[in-house]
This record gives C-alpha cells, sequence and structure tokens, in this order.
C-alpha cells in the first residue's frame, strides 16, 4: 500500500513550492514577481517530480 497519484503530486508541489523560495533567497532575490516566478516553477516542477516518483513505486 502506498500513497496516490494525487498525494504524491500534492507532496511534490509543496515541497518544490519550499525549495523554489529557498533557491529565491540564496540567490539574493526579494519581492513579488519574482516569489510568484520562483514559487510556481518549483510548485509545478515538485508535483511533476512527485507524480513521477509514485508511479515509478507503483511500477514495481
Amino acid at each position: 500500500m502506498g500513497i496516490s497519484r494525487e498525494a504524491g503530486r500534492s507532496l511534490g508541489a509543496l515541497t518544490g513550492l519550499a525549495i523554489g523560495f529557498l533557491i529565491m533567497w540564496l540567490a539574493g532575490y526579494q519581492g513579488l514577481w519574482p516569489a510568484f516566478w520562483f514559487g510556481t516553477g518549483g510548485a509545478v516542477m515538485g508535483g511533476m517530480s512527485g507524480e513521477r516518483l509514485v508511479d515509478r513505486r507503483r511500477q514495481r
């Protein structure tokens, strides 16, 4: 028994969002627009990665 595909996508998106904000902070960016772009990019990439990890575990 594992997590569903939707749960993997949500967990990945939240993790990606946090990583996006961390990268933004480390790069020295501030403001609404950088937060939007880094957060959106991190959430989308994290969601896709989380979904793929769940799919890969199901194939085993």
